[in-house]
């Protein structure tokens, strides 16, 4: 079986077994258009900071948190089945090395994010009418970060080893995330402490990235984001990598 090969069917099975995990589909699918609809319903008509309406200033920020979920669900899920159902073992004596095994890890992430983020705007659409624009910045932003939160994801299922905990880690990781990130509210109604921490979470450079490419049109802003998402993702991919070699040894 070729490289290419080797890496479809790992592919082609962790989206099916995501599709598979109703909590995986509704934390990734539905509970962001879900939330995306209500608060807009409820806050819509509202302004956001420089006067833009509440409805734009929301939308990249639930794009932001779809873009998180789907990423760490996906990967966290895929790894906590894999280990669970024994798959880790069998693959270490199979010829799919750790490149592959992580390129399928981008691969399927990538995919699942791409789903959640379409689920996302055609809920904002129908709901609201709004469609913001869609060019290359936004999109490459989307797939950094992507690439981002998938690599959190191996760090946090590669260094908790019970199969139970990566969830529950995800949820104390992403809500405090999703509140500090502007992802709902701008930065600067928060409280200066909460400030602090928002210059420390990956998301908030996403969120900005976000609403600069799509809405503002401030596309040189949009590009520094785009580079800072980039680098977070490499960092913390290089070190679910790591992390999975030392643990695994070279192959998965």
């Amino acid at each position: 079986m070729s490289r290419i090969s080797r890496m479809a069917t790992d592919i082609k099975y962790s989206l099916v077994q995501f599709l598979r995990s109703r909590q995986s589909v509704f934390f990734s699918l539905v509970f962001p258009a879900v939330f995306l609809v209500i608060l807009g319903y409820l806050l819509g008509s509202d302004t956001a900071e420089g006067g833009v309406n509440y409805m734009g200033y929301l939308l990249s920020g639930i794009l932001g948190m779809c873009i998180m979920f789907s990423a760490l669900n996906e990967t966290m899920g895929t790894i906590s089945r894999y280990r669970a159902n024994g798959v880790f073992n069998m693959l270490s004596v199979t010829p799919m090395s750790t490149i592959e095994w992580n390129l399928a890890r981008i691969i399927s992430g990538t995919f699942i994010v791409l789903l959640s983020v379409a689920v996302a705007l055609i809920a904002a659409w129908l709901a609201f009418g709004i469609l913001p624009a869609i060019n290359v910045f936004s999109v490459l932003l989307v797939i950094a970060g992507a690439f981002m939160f998938i690599g959190m994801g191996m760090i946090i299922a590669y260094v908790f080893d019970d199969v139970r905990s990566p969830n529950m880690v995800s949820l104390m990781i992403t809500l405090p995330l999703m509140m500090v990130s502007g992802s709902l509210f701008p930065i600067e109604q928060l409280p200066f402490l909460v400030q602090f921490f928002s210059i420390l979470s990956p998301l908030t450079p996403l969120n900005d990235g976000l609403r600069s490419a799509m809405f503002s049109g401030d596309y040189g802003s949009a590009a520094v984001s785009l580079l800072i998402s980039i680098g977070l993702g490499f960092v913390l991919f290089t070190i679910g990598v790591a992390i999975l070699m030392g643990k695994d040894g070279q192959d998965v």
